[in-house]
């Protein structure tokens, strides 16, 4: 893993900015106007084998994740179905003096022909999971749109 990896600083608590990433049918939508809706299956709490569907206004109109493992405040691995790729992807979250440092470990594993296209797969990829994790890092710090109360913690 690693063919992608991005970081970024949050000034948040971790156990904050950990929710946000285990608990997307909550927040995602909200915070991205590129998601129309994040659905949780099986109900309850998130934890390896829960799925999220998430339904786009670009293309992949719908692409899925299933969490494979979630250590509390500290790390979520997931799989991924995004179109002809299956990515692997590790978020780690690290607290620091300031909040949260947040960082994206992904390998995209495109199936099929676009295997050649690798190079160029994981440039874009890491060029939108950039996007997708100042996005994050922007509405957890907006006080206009977070608030404390909003999480349960």
């Amino acid at each position: 893993m690693g063919k992608i990896e991005c970081t970024v600083m949050i000034a948040r608590p971790c156990a904050e900015v950990f929710d946000y990433f285990l608990n997307p049918d909550q927040y995602v939508a909200k915070s991205n106007p590129e998601v129309q809706s994040v659905v949780r299956s099986p109900e309850g709490p998130t934890r390896p084998g829960t799925t999220f569907l998430f339904r786009h206004t670009g293309r992949p109109r719908q692409t899925r994740s299933r969490f494979t493992t979630v250590v509390p405040d500290r790390e979520i691995r997931f799989d991924g179905e995004v179109g002809p790729l299956r990515p692997q992807c590790v978020l780690t979250f690290a607290p620091t003096g300031d909040g949260t440092e947040l960082t994206l470990q992904a390998d995209p594993k495109p199936i099929g022909p676009l295997r050649i296209l690798s190079p160029l797969i994981t440039r874009k990829g890491t060029q939108l999971w950039a996007q997708r994790l100042q996005r994050a890092k922007e509405w957890l710090e907006s006080s206009a749109t977070h608030g404390p109360s909003e999480v349960d913690i």
